[in-house]
């Protein structure tokens, strides 16, 4: 696999090095790959070079020991815990460690065996994966250690397979200074040959290599016949890594010392057609006006949230990011979307603030009606968009459902929720993102209707089930909420869930009067609003239906 192999980018070709590749990589490249191999136990039959690699974490007094010579001070089976000494008068006392060594010396990745009767495989440092906070996802049976910066933005720190392990060089280096530490790649490679050496070609490949921050020693000789191989070549040593400065650590109190740029967002145009702008350091304004100041935004600010509600939330009046970060926000306006200045300054991160910059429009379109009697005259009132008076409809009946003995509707799972979450009015006038909202709805009102609540009703599909159970009740005006069901799945198979075509379209302007997207999807969920209303109003009704 690309990413697992020793490339200095992590993306090039999955090669196998030479021996020659692997001096120059640990000699000069290392330091500049994205990720360090630290840890290889793969059994390498079919390769001419076998790299077995291992890596530590010790204290940077050890240094100069650990460059003195080419040896291993520590070895795969070296780090579990125990205790050091012996009971002996002449030996010092038992000490129980971590590792069963007082030098403070810690694997960076711990290699577990079982006598042979599991199968052993490698595991990143706890104290490693706590302090970056990483969890592993599953991903083509390698595990990728990710890690969520304080933007909710996923990013991946380590791959391990079960016989290799490699981690992103930026997170060792913070973790390094934090432990007052550096890296040690410990490395043994060798690499056969099926011709014999003279033994000037052997003295040509005997040298001790020392730096500041090397060791390594390399020679070669014959051997017996052994699989075609009659010479080989290996280097044995040790390469350190040095972390950063503790500043740069990314923890608490030095996550606050970075210096973050002065963003400048508009306002509004003055009477001779000037800029006005705020400016922000931190989570200060710095150019006086008020903390309520509106700032207004084009719609698609929150497309970016919408697109990943495993991550973030756009609700009634609110956005957040899990329980990193969120943000009182006005977004019950047709046209823009609206934050108050000092939210934006003190919620937001510096990256944060610039993708709300890129989205920002000069504009006094002043609060929604619901914003200002929300903060204003604190009033307890719902948004009047419809998209938002579609989900609190569908929670609310959802919620009045759960006392019913039998349900017209499955109940929401995790997948649903998430999907209710992504509805809206789409930003933007394309066929793909209306098809996408009237997709999701029509699997929040159609495909989770539940066929075995309907079963003593006859029909071919679950819409033709509960219009005979409307037919068998006393309830009036059902029809036109039986006709948005079918308009609603006829759009679906029209749209993205099947190929393109002009049908869509048309039944726009015959279900809606509509050729705005945006139009038709406010269409179908102010109907989708009073189609739930009356299943609310009636769900007494119907559920006696249901038990009969």
């Amino acid at each position: 696999m690309a990413r697992l192999c020793y490339t200095w980018s992590m993306s090039g070709l999955n090669r196998s090095f030479s021996l020659d590749d692997w001096i120059d990589y640990l000699q000069t490249r290392i330091t500049d790959s994205e990720y360090v191999p630290c840890y290889d136990a793969r059994d390498y039959e079919d390769s001419a070079t076998s790299p077995a690699l291992f890596s530590a974490v010790v204290p940077v007094e050890m240094k100069s020991s650990i460059l003195a010579n080419e040896g291993w001070d520590i070895h795969f089976t070296d780090h579990m815990p125990g205790f050091n000494g012996s009971l002996s008068h002449h030996s010092p006392p038992p000490h129980y460690s971590r590792f069963c060594r007082r030098d403070g010396v810690e694997p960076l990745v711990v290699h577990r065996s079982f006598h042979g009767m599991r199968e052993p495989f490698a595991e990143i440092l706890e104290e490693f994966r706590l302090f970056h906070n990483l969890y592993p996802v599953l991903d083509d049976k390698v595990n990728k250690y990710m890690k969520l910066s304080h933007d909710g933005e996923e990013e991946v720190v380590a791959y391990s397979e079960s016989d290799r392990v490699s981690i992103r060089q930026h997170h060792i280096k913070q973790y390094l200074p934090c432990k007052r530490a550096c890296l040690v790649v410990y490395f043994d490679i060798r690499e056969y040959y099926a011709q014999s050496m003279s033994e000037e070609e052997q003295h040509a490949n005997h040298r001790h290599v020392v730096s500041e921050v090397l060791v390594l020693k390399q020679w070669a000789g014959n051997i017996p016949v052994t699989d075609g191989h009659r010479s080989y070549r290996m280097i044995m040593g040790a390469r350190l890594i040095d972390g950063y400065s503790i500043e740069r650590c990314g923890l608490w109190p030095y996550d606050e010392a970075e210096e973050e740029g002065e963003i400048a967002f508009v306002l509004h145009f003055d009477q001779d057609g000037n800029e006005v702008t705020a400016v922000c350091r931190g989570e200060k304004v710095i150019t006086g006006q008020d903390y309520l100041t509106p700032v207004y935004f084009q719609q698609s600010v929150l497309d970016k949230y919408y697109d990943k509600p495993e991550i973030f939330s756009v609700s009634d009046g609110h956005l957040s990011c899990g329980y990193l970060w969120g943000m009182p926000i006005d977004n019950d306006r047709a046209d823009v979307v609206s934050a108050y200045l000092g939210d934006l300054c003190k919620c937001l991160s510096y990256r944060e603030k610039l993708h709300w910059l890129r989205h920002n429009v000069a504009s006094k379109a002043g609060l929604s009606g619901t914003r200002f009697k929300r903060d204003f005259l604190v009033q307890a009132v719902n948004a009047s968009r419809v998209d938002h008076c579609f989900k609190r409809e569908l929670v609310s009946y959802h919620r009045r459902q759960q006392a019913c003995r039998k349900k017209v509707y499955a109940a929401l799972r995790k997948p649903d929720e998430l999907l209710l979450k992504s509805i809206r009015i789409p930003s933007a006038e394309t066929r793909d993102d209306a098809s996408d909202v009237l997709l999701t709805t029509c699997i929040l009102l159609v495909d989770l209707i539940n066929p075995r609540a309907l079963a003593t009703y006859e029909g071919d599909g679950t819409i033709d089930r509960l219009e005979e159970l409307f037919k068998c009740s006393s309830m009036e005006g059902w029809e036109e909420h039986v006709m948005f069901l079918r308009k609603l799945q006829r759009l679906r198979s029209k749209g993205k869930a099947h190929r393109p075509s002009s049908q869509f379209e048309k039944l726009m302007r015959e279900y809606l009067d509509t050729q705005s997207y945006r139009s038709a999807v406010a269409g179908m969920l102010a109907k989708a609003v009073s189609y739930l209303q009356y299943m609310t109003e009636h769900q007494a009704e119907i559920e006696e239906l249901l038990c009969n």
